[in-house]
């Protein structure tokens, strides 16, 4: 090698036999990639859409009932809340103006059910990047996180409203047969449902707190 120039040793190295092989052993590399297709991330995970949901359902309940800041926001402003509408529209539900309070009085009942949406929002805005690492990372799916939120909600939904019911119902005078009480109960339940389940869809499409708030 030390007496030979540049290009007799590059002719040389072309015409030996291990230039052959690397030559061969690339073409094959390529035409193994045209037949398999692109790499990518292995979507299989280690536990079943079931498993997954009742692990993150679970997760979602322990984190919630141990934060007390977003329990007593969530609880704390419907019992203010509703004692102060039914105080506010306390009267005689028999007369033409008692039947517009009662109107007026559902109304803002669940127009505040608003406040404890907002607190929703905060813990899921900030688990948003813990969401991004473990959904890419194959430990669960997307959907299988937000069934998991909406199941670990409905405790709080269940006592939310039965505690506007109590503060609320019998002051503003509605009606006490089991029918129409079952009846406010459900139609409550449901509001509770929709307007949380707004909230987080908020704070999971929305950039920030304030965007999901606004």
């Amino acid at each position: 090698l030390a007496t030979m120039s540049p290009n007799d040793a590059k002719a040389a190295f072309d015409a030996s036999d291990l230039n052959t092989a690397l030559v061969n052993n690339m073409h094959n590399e390529i035409d193994r990639g045209r037949l398999t297709g692109p790499p990518s991330i292995e979507s299989e995970r280690p536990n079943s859409p079931l498993s997954e949901v009742w692990l993150l359902t679970r997760r979602h309940t322990i984190v919630q009932w141990r934060n007390p800041s977003y329990c007593f926001m969530r609880i704390a402003s419907s019992i203010i809340m509703s004692l102060f509408l039914g105080i506010l529209f306390f009267g005689d539900k028999s007369k033409l103006q008692g039947a517009v309070f009662s109107i007026g009085a559902i109304f803002f009942l669940v127009f505040v059910l608003v406040i404890p949406m907002q607190a929703t929002v905060v813990p899921l805005v900030e688990d948003r990047a813990v969401l991004y690492r473990e959904t890419v990372s194959g430990c669960y799916s997307r959907i299988s996180y937000g069934i998991g939120q909406l199941l670990a909600d409905q405790p709080f939904h269940t006592v939310n409203c039965l505690l506007m019911f109590v503060c609320f119902y019998f002051l503003v005078g509605f009606k006490l047969s089991g029918g129409d009480i079952g009846y406010f109960i459900l139609m409550l339940y449901l509001s509770n449902c929709v307007i949380q389940s707004l909230g987080q869809l908020y704070a999971l499409a929305t950039p920030n707190e304030e965007s999901a708030n606004g």
